[in-house]
């Protein structure tokens, strides 16, 4: 026989007897996942891994705080315990997320996405309308993240997306803070995106997302989310004046700075007020003041 065919009948050997041996292993794991999902975690032992995910995270040692949610996602499954699933992975979403921001890692970023989606996807399945919300703001802080690092307008889109989604359960009446929260997130991602396509719509966009907030965001309530909203209304206005009626927007851009500036003085805030300050005499120079 030659040894060439000789050699390909040795080969095709060789991939069978590996084929045969991945099949038991998978089988193995399978029948031993089976047995696990009969026993279900119990929720004294899940809030005690959680303890120590939590004790993790604030030791900032994701590393560790990833591993044990690992050992929580192997004895869980999303059909039969929805509810400790979801909060796994949304975890694992955050620890990934932190990596991510901290590293710049697209990989980190990839997978705390995925967590998030298999979060959002078992809550669902719970009912628990409130804790797929959240979910997607933090997916939506996710894509702004992502937003500065690649696809830049894709990412931007997807943030905008999954605010949006939020506000479906976190309305005005049920949950105003939460609701101004994402209205705030939308705002920016708006604006960073009208910095690369569709000034004009996206702006106009941006200044309802704000407008929306400040209907929440009380003087007396909540003054610095109220002097922070101001100011980056302004800066909105200043941005939409290079777009059309100059003056109109230039003055509203001002009012809105001098309001914001009335609250974050220069004693208590002297860093936030220096940078509105400066805003401010860019938009008094071009109204000739």
């Amino acid at each position: 026989m030659n040894p060439f065919h000789i050699g390909v009948g040795l080969f095709a050997i060789f991939i069978l007897i590996n084929l045969l041996r991945m099949y038991r292993k998978f089988k193995v794991m399978e029948s031993v996942g089976e047995g696990k999902a009969l026993k279900k975690i119990s929720r004294g032992e899940f809030d005690q891994y959680m303890a120590g995910v939590k004790e993790a995270i604030e030791g900032e040692d994701l590393d560790r705080a990833i591993k044990i949610i690992d050992n929580i996602l192997m004895r869980i499954s999303m059909v039969s315990q929805q509810d400790f699933y979801g909060k796994a992975m949304e975890t694992r979403g955050d620890c990934y997320q932190r990596l991510a921001v901290k590293d710049g890692s697209i990989e980190d970023f990839n997978r705390a996405e995925a967590a998030y989606r298999l979060a959002i996807r078992a809550f669902g399945q719970a009912n628990t309308p409130s804790q797929p919300a959240t979910v997607q703001t933090n997916l939506g802080n996710l894509y702004s993240g992502l937003s500065q690092i690649t696809e830049p307008e894709v990412n931007l889109e997807k943030a905008i997306e999954a605010f949006v989604e939020s506000l479906e359960f976190f309305t005005v009446e049920n949950h105003p803070e939460k609701h101004a929260i994402n209205q705030v997130s939308i705002g920016r991602a708006r604006s960073e995106l009208a910095e690369r396509i569709d000034k004009r719509e996206n702006l106009i966009h941006a200044m309802r997302a704000y407008g929306e907030a400040l209907k929440i965001y009380k003087p007396d309530k909540h003054p610095m989310e109220y002097a922070v909203m101001l100011s980056n209304l302004g800066n909105t206005f200043f941005s939409f004046s290079e777009v059309q009626e100059k003056e109109k927007f230039l003055a509203r851009s001002a009012q809105a700075y001098n309001q914001s500036l009335n609250i974050l003085t220069e004693e208590k805030h002297p860093e936030l007020y220096s940078k509105i300050q400066s805003y401010l005499d860019q938009v008094n120079d071009r109204l000739g003041k």
